[in-house]
């Protein structure tokens, strides 16, 4: 006797302004995607010494490059930029796609706690 488990993937397809990306949902990397994120304020600092605005889009521009690449096997980074055109506008779109990754990982948790805590049906014919 054979035994068949579907694993389920942790791929999802998030649409960025058009364009779809594949993002990586798993636990490790939505904690490491969590974490890249709070690491933005570590950024400070850097942008408080920078003697130039180059410098700090080039500093902003490199921690969005780190948060974004621990998600998407292709990094959405220079294409989000393309479409909003200054990088601290992306600040906004990070939020975003952390909302939207937020709310798919809840959506498919509650399916599946769904599945398992539902009674289920009678199949027992009910004579008339």
């Amino acid at each position: 006797m054979a035994i068949k488990i579907q694993l389920k993937n942790s791929l999802v397809d998030i649409d960025l302004g058009g364009k779809v990306f594949e993002a990586d949902v798993s636990d490790r990397n939505v904690d490491a995607f969590t974490i890249a994120v709070q690491e933005m304020e570590l950024l400070k600092p850097k942008i408080e010494e920078s003697k130039s605005e180059q410098e700090i889009f080039e500093i902003l521009g490199e921690g969005f490059k780190k948060a974004l690449g621990v998600l998407f096997e292709e990094n959405p980074y220079e294409y989000i930029l393309s479409k909003v055109g200054r990088v601290t506008a992306l600040t906004d779109v990070l939020f975003d796609i952390k909302e939207g990754i937020y709310e798919e990982i809840g959506r498919s948790t509650k399916q599946r706690v769904a599945k398992f805590t539902t009674k289920p049906q009678d199949r027992k014919k009910k004579k008339k």
